[in-house]
């Protein structure tokens, strides 16, 4: 009797059982942007993310998200959204969702002008609303067959709004290197790293790193899991640590 090969990723999707929820505060959008990922005309993917703690603590975690993009020639739009719910013992303690949306020129050259827009808003770092836009330039190309490698900068213009009646306003130099490695057809490893200074003040910054492993189930059905890294340099509030980091896993339909 023949054996599946894809039976060892399945029992790897149902032993990692759904670790923690992805904390929305920064999100990498890179990794919604491959060149091979999209086809002429629109294309899509919906993911589902689930978590359960029973014990000392009981506690559920949902996270939805969903991409999209449309090709043209030159021209790719894409975006994602995001939205997470979090309760313990059937009572609400934090939600958050995500908004992002970029625009490419794809021109027949190494450099790719781009502009972006962001919405979100986390309940679990008291932000009640952040908008920013920006625009940049990105170098990609292949370094190997098989490995892939991106870099960008930019300048980006954001406006934040907290609990207690704080807020900021603040321009960003942004910077981020991407690396997909895809060893054989159906599975692969990426990382992206960003690094968002202030203009006024380089002492405050923010970082994000994420990396990930994708197993293809199917030509429809991806497992993905991710580890990431979240890291500011001064907080508005005394209470919120610098860092988050998070583990999760999940499922990826793509259309």
């Amino acid at each position: 009797m023949r054996s599946n090969p894809r039976q060892p990723y399945l029992r790897i999707l149902f032993l990692l059982c759904f670790l923690a929820g992805e904390n929305l505060a920064q999100v990498n959008t890179e990794k919604l942007r491959q060149s091979s990922d999209w086809k002429e005309g629109w294309s899509g993917t919906v993911g589902f993310n689930l978590s359960f703690r029973r014990g000392n603590v009981e506690k559920s975690d949902y996270l939805l998200d969903g991409s999209f993009g449309w090709k043209h020639g030159h021209h790719l739009v894409f975006g994602k959204i995001m939205g997470e719910f979090e309760d313990i013992a059937g009572d609400q303690i934090s939600n958050a969702a995500f908004v992002h949306l970029r625009y490419n020129l794809q021109i027949e050259t190494l450099i790719t002008p781009e502009i972006f827009t962001q919405y979100q808003f986390d309940q679990s770092l008291n932000l009640n609303s952040r908008f920013l836009i920006g625009s940049g330039i990105r170098l990609e190309g292949k370094i190997t067959p098989k490995l892939f490698a991106a870099l960008g900068s930019g300048t980006m213009w954001e406006q934040e709004y907290y609990e207690q009646n704080l807020s900021l306003t603040t321009a960003r130099w942004t910077n981020y290197l991407v690396t997909n490695w895809r060893p054989k057809s159906n599975w692969g490893f990426s990382n992206t790293l960003y690094y968002q200074p202030a203009f006024d003040d380089f002492g405050f910054f923010r970082v994000l790193d994420e990396g990930g492993l994708q197993v293809d189930l199917s030509d429809h059905i991806v497992l993905r899991i991710n580890l990431n890294y979240r890291y500011d340099s001064k907080p508005l509030y005394a209470e919120l640590k610098q860092y988050d980091v998070s583990l999760t896993n999940g499922l990826e339909l793509r259309f």
